[in-house]
């Protein structure tokens, strides 16, 4: 059995899940952002994605230091695509996969507790 990363192993399931997608998009709305001191606190990360009400798309920094903040006034909410995680993956596709529980060395004597996924000649912990 050989011990690989966490991204090797969603990876090996994906291979044989081609329908299945490693990338999630996750979307904050206008409303779903905080009013402080009269004003709405727009933060997002570099990467995120303007969308406003007709659909249209604009980047959230125009450089690397410049937020792109006409666009921020009026929009319908900002997206951001992520990986998903490891229980969201074995969710969809309904693979057999063998979870123990686990202490995980942490070195210096320390131990968490994690978990340890088995799926066919290849394992990962988390």
């Amino acid at each position: 059995m050989i011990e690989v990363t966490t991204y090797e192993f969603i990876k090996r399931l994906l291979k044989e899940y081609p329908n299945v997608s490693y990338y999630k998009e996750i979307r904050t709305y206008f409303n779903d952002f905080p009013i402080k001191n009269g004003k709405r606190k727009i933060n997002s990360s570099h990467d995120a994605i303007i969308v406003d009400k007709q659909g249209n798309r604009f980047p959230y920094m125009k450089s690397r230091h410049q937020r792109n903040n006409e666009k921020l006034n009026n929009f319908d909410y900002i997206t951001v695509t992520r990986g998903k995680s490891i229980n969201e993956i074995l969710k969809e596709t309904n693979v057999e996969v063998t979870i123990e529980n686990v202490n995980i060395s942490e070195g210096g004597g320390w131990y968490s507790k994690g978990k340890k996924y088995i799926y066919k000649d290849i394992y990962c912990e988390l």
